[in-house]
This record gives C-alpha cells, sequence and structure tokens, in this order.
C-alpha cells in the first residue's frame, strides 16, 4: 500500500551549530534574531490583517442592523400616522353624523312648533334675536358697521330676515349667491 504525505509548512526548533570561534557565533545569534523578528513581523501583520477583516465585518453588521432598525421604525411609523389620520377621519364623521341628526331633529321640532297658534310670531322673535346677535358679533371684530335706516326697529329686522329666507327658498338648487337690495348707512365706533 502507497501512502503519500503532504508537507504544508514546517519550522525549525532549534538549531545547534558547532561553531569553534567567537565571531562565528555572533553571526548565527544575529541570524537567530533577525529569524524572529521575521516571525513576529509576519505574525503581527497577519493579526493585523485579521483585525481589519473582524471589524469590517462587525462594521457591515452594525450597519445592517441599523438599517433594518430604521427601517422598522419608519414603517412603525407611518402605520401609526396612517391609524391617525384614519381614526381622526371616524371621528369627524361620527361628529357629522351626530350634527346632522340633531339638526333634523331641531328642524322637526320646528317645523310641529310652527304649526301651532302663535308659532310664527316665535319663529320671528327667534329670528330678530339672532339678527341682533350677529350685528352685535360684527361689532366686536371691527370697529365698523353697516346698519339699515331703520337698524333699531326690530320689525324691519325681522321683515328683512323673513324676505332673505323667502329669497333662498325661491333660489334655484346650485345657485351660489343671492341678490337682496338694502340701503345701508356707515357708522364707526370710536
Amino acid at each position: 500500500m502507497l501512502q503519500v504525505l503532504y508537507v504544508t509548512s514546517y519550522s525549525l526548533l532549534q538549531v545547534i551549530h558547532r561553531v569553534k570561534t567567537k565571531s562565528g557565533r555572533m553571526i548565527l545569534h544575529k541570524q537567530a534574531a533577525a529569524e524572529r523578528d521575521r516571525r513576529e513581523q509576519v505574525l503581527r501583520a497577519e493579526g493585523d490583517k485579521r483585525r481589519a477583516e473582524l471589524t469590517s465585518e462587525g462594521m457591515k453588521i452594525s450597519m445592517t442592523n441599523e438599517s433594518e432598525g430604521k427601517l422598522i421604525q419608519i414603517t412603525n411609523e407611518a402605520e401609526a400616522e396612517k391609524l391617525h389620520i384614519l381614526r381622526v377621519a371616524e371621528g369627524k364623521a361620527e361628529a357629522m353624523k351626530i350634527q346632522a341628526s340633531a339638526q333634523a331633529e331641531a328642524i322637526e321640532k320646528i317645523a310641529e312648533q310652527l304649526g301651532k297658534d302663535g308659532g310664527h310670531e316665535a319663529a320671528s322673535l327667534s329670528l330678530a334675536k339672532e339678527y341682533v346677535k350677529m350685528y352685535g358679533e360684527m361689532g366686536s371684530k371691527s370697529n365698523t358697521m353697516f346698519f339699515q335706516e331703520s337698524a333699531g326697529n326690530a320689525q324691519s329686522l325681522v321683515v328683512q330676515a323673513l324676505a332673505s329666507m323667502k329669497a333662498m327658498d325661491n333660489m334655484p338648487i346650485g345657485s351660489k349667491s343671492i341678490d337682496v337690495k338694502t340701503t345701508a348707512t356707515t357708522e364707526t365706533n370710536p
């Protein structure tokens, strides 16, 4: 049976020279020290190379982990923002439904009350109050106000409000504006 032996590396552990002169021994010591220095440099270079490889690999893993972490964070933040927008929209829609239901109920009650005795007079009084309240709000926001010639006459205010309502009832659907002709004077508060 034939066996094959491969040698990949070798090292000399100890070399014994029989040198008789002092200068010969010195040369051998220098050669041995140079060989030790060379081996140390090779080992140090291999260690530096391995350290650089490991550092590079560590940086690569760190950057990959950081990138994946940021991606997860951005995805979570986007999902949270989407959910927030959805919840706000649902809340607004529900509020609009409740408000529309309340307004419809109020209109039904007003229509019911208008059919009773004195209902039209009560509606006229309520309308006049709202008209006066509107003038008060306009006055709090500006020092210039426009009044009718008979602004103090409640009956005139009610008539104007009812005329505006009738004009709106007669408007075609989708019309944008209403043309009401009134006489106005300007009064300035100091």
